[in-house]
């Protein structure tokens, strides 16, 4: 939710800007404001919009669709409770989640910002029916009359007038509210209402609200004159009634408090209709907000430390000659979150001895049953030059699969191999594969046989491009070097790993 309401925020302010230096001061009122509803709109639903996958429904040959595979560091997994991945220091306690905080405070904010309103909204209607003399209905509309000093206001097909007003200058009075009313001005003020509710962090849409104010009484005092009322006796009642206004956000007021600007637009001569034209701003801005903020949500996985150590192995685009991956070493994504726990702390990802899908891809023969192999050590095995070499091998062999780009899977290969005494390593096999249910369809670039994908691929083309993924996932591993021996209690052991692969369309 909260990265929704960013981008409302800042969609709204750089939509608003612009208005304020280019058609504030102009003197077409009704284009104005539909100017601002239009800025409140945008505000709200550009966000919602991933262009990016309207895109990929519209066109699925994607030119920029690119394969990326993300290498986690090997796991020892096991029997029971107990797993270790690489030997790091353990974390304690939950790390504070900064973004969690943020947003309960801003939803703290919003339902703040929503009572206040709702007590707005009932003190709006309590005063409307406080004090009444008598009512009466002119063309739908319900006219109070009140007793004592009350400033005149409307809401919706309401008008609310002190007797005093409607004896002295009721005509010009309701004529003036009646042009709030007949333009549906509350309408405004309702839509003016969400966005504060939304945006309350704002500042920019409390401006906005006073810039809607202005077009608001700018068009209800056109209103007036365009009735026949003489202009200077109507500026000398704005003066007059210039003392107080209407306190309620919901209601428009006769005697709103910018009085010099009222009558200063009266005088002003009217704008060239070609003025209108600046509001054509609106078009471009509009396109960079969809395209800057209304994008795909990046996921992130673990912390600094932990992120530099998966590495964007390979892209692939349409454009590649026989799809295969391009090594870019110097790029790096997340990887998966890597736990150390203990009987009492379960790790977040455990792939117990006897979960092996079916039919696992065993490359390499098993040694003897009486060999013990070790879920646990003291002394974990350790790659070569470490697992910065161990990344680096995989960065410049790892190749996305072509049935796999081509009918659009992604998913996670967990291979699963033993690292022996004396530092060999044997029974390769797929611990666990990806999921039908994990396949990306949505992005598939096009099929073998050139048609399109329709959302779906059969069950044949999903085994087909497993499979693919799978034999990459053992190939590579195949070409480790040899391993230093893990040891317990001093003397090498045989232990058990697993290193997970994530294939990732994007």
């Amino acid at each position: 939710m909260l990265p929704y309401i960013i981008k409302s925020i800042i969609t709204l302010s750089i939509l608003y800007l612009p208005y304020m230096l280019l058609l504030r001061r102009e003197s077409f009122f009704r284009f104005n404001r539909l100017v601002l509803l239009s800025i409140m709109v945008l505000s709200l639903v550009l966000p919602l919009f991933d262009i990016h996958e309207w895109a990929w429904k519209q066109n699925p040959v994607q030119n920029h669709l690119q394969g990326i595979i993300e290498v986690g560091q090997p796991m020892i997994v096991g029997v029971g409770q107990k797993t270790v991945s690489n030997p790091s220091p353990a974390v304690e306690g939950a790390p504070i989640d900064i973004w969690s905080i943020a947003t309960l405070l801003y939803l703290a904010g919003i339902a703040i910002t929503l009572l206040t309103k709702g007590i707005q909204m009932t003190r709006l209607y309590r005063h409307i029916h406080h004090g009444v003399l008598w009512t009466e209905q002119q063309g739908g509309i319900t006219i109070y009359c009140h007793t004592g000093n009350v400033a005149p206001f409307s809401w919706m097909h309401t008008i609310v007038i002190s007797e005093e007003d409607y004896e002295h200058n009721a005509q010009t009075i309701l004529r003036h509210e009646m042009g709030h009313i007949l333009h549906h001005h509350s309408f405004d003020l309702l839509l003016l209402n969400l966005c504060q509710v939304v945006q309350w962090a704002n500042p920019l849409v409390w401006v906005l609200a006073s810039s809607l104010s202005d077009v608001h009484e700018y068009e209800a005092d056109d209103h007036v004159l365009r009735c026949g009322v003489n202009a200077t006796q109507y500026q000398n009642l704005l003066i007059k009634k210039a003392v107080g206004s209407s306190s309620y956000a919901f209601a428009n007021g006769f005697n709103h408090s910018l009085l010099k600007k009222r009558i200063t637009m009266m005088l002003q001569k009217k704008s060239n209709p070609w003025m209108r034209t600046k509001a054509l701003y609106l078009i471009p801005v509009a396109v960079v907000a969809l395209s800057a903020f209304a994008t795909p949500v990046l996921t992130q996985h673990a912390d600094a430390n932990e992120a530099t150590d998966a590495l964007n192995v390979g892209k692939v685009t349409e454009k590649s000659a026989n799809q295969q991956v391009s090594v870019a070493e110097n790029a790096i994504v997340p990887t998966e979150s890597l736990v150390e726990t203990t009987e009492d702390a379960p790790a977040k990802e455990v792939v117990a001895a006897d979960e092996a899908v079916e039919n696992p891809m065993e490359e390499l023969p098993l040694m003897p049953d009486d060999d013990e192999v070790l879920d646990i050590c003291e002394v974990l095995p350790a790659y070569p030059g470490g697992h910065g070499a161990l990344m680096d091998l995989f960065v410049k062999n790892l190749k996305y699969p072509e049935k796999a780009f081509k009918y659009g899977m992604q998913g996670k290969i967990m291979v699963q191999f033993i690292v022996r005494k004396d530092g060999t390593y044997d029974s390769l096999k797929i611990a666990k594969s990806i999921e039908k249910d994990n396949a990306g369809i949505a992005v598939a670039a096009s099929l073998p046989d050139g048609t399109q994908p329709t959302g779906t691929i059969s069950s044949e083309q999903f085994e087909e491009g497993k499979k693919a993924m799978e034999e990459e996932a053992l190939r590579v591993v195949k070409l480790m070097e040899k391993w230093t021996s893990g040891t317990e209690k001093g003397k090498p052991v045989n232990v058990r790993f697993t290193l997970p692969l994530t294939f990732r369309l994007q």
